[in-house]
């Protein structure tokens, strides 16, 4: 609401090595192959590692914040959405390909650095939005390559009548507006301040 707004949080370096340090490859025996690959593959990212309370304690802060503000739970949930969207596009991270740093970090990391790229904001707004009591799911657009949240909604307002609104994490968007473009993997809003049109999934196209 174009107010500015500010959370202090002390992070772990010895934390933040374990999980730089975490496998980031789903491994398992050929005769025991998940039902789901990328449900598995992604459910390592979303396990907080023992000691682990920064998502909690980040949670404390945003309520903290609600409260004195005398914010519904919708505006909490902007909120806390918005925190992640401005958490600055990790470019340097995405050009670094064939590099190990590539591989998507675990929601510590994003906080830590206070950096990342489009799947590892989305892994870090769903932990928060399960842990605010949300139905969070990961979209995935493997033609253009980028992830975004789907927060549970009525059928009706989904994407694809998937029972998920679209949530975008690389730029400032309101919740069920869908970016008509993603350049070098963040999403671009628009140059006028309307966001009308922009609520069909046919508009997230790719621009070179």
């Amino acid at each position: 609401q174009n107010s500015p707004y500010e959370i202090s949080q002390n992070f772990s370096t010895l934390l933040y090595e374990k999980y730089r340090n975490l496998p980031k490859l789903l491994t398992y025996k050929s005769d025991e192959e998940p039902v789901n690959l990328r449900d598995s593959f992604y459910g390592l990212f979303l396990m907080a590692q023992s000691g682990d309370n920064a998502l909690d304690d980040l949670l404390l802060s945003l309520k903290a914040a609600a409260i004195n503000n005398n914010w519904s739970d919708d505006k909490l949930l902007e909120f806390t959405l918005a925190l992640i969207q401005y958490i600055p596009y990790d470019s340097a991270k995405l050009n670094s390909a064939g590099d190990l740093n590539n591989n998507p970090y675990y929601p510590y990391e994003t906080l830590y650095l206070n950096r990342g790229v489009c799947s590892d904001k989305t892994f870090l707004a769903v932990a928060l939005l399960r842990k605010l009591g949300y139905g969070a799911a990961i979209l995935d657009f493997p033609d253009i390559n980028h992830s975004a949240v789907g927060l549970a909604c009525p059928l009706e307002y989904s994407v694809n009548s998937s029972g998920y609104c679209y949530v975008e994490t690389t730029n400032y968007f309101p919740l069920g507006v869908i970016p008509q473009s993603i350049n070098s993997g963040q999403a671009q809003r628009a140059a006028s301040s309307s966001f009308s049109n922009l609520f069909n999934s046919s508009n997230l196209v790719l621009t070179a």
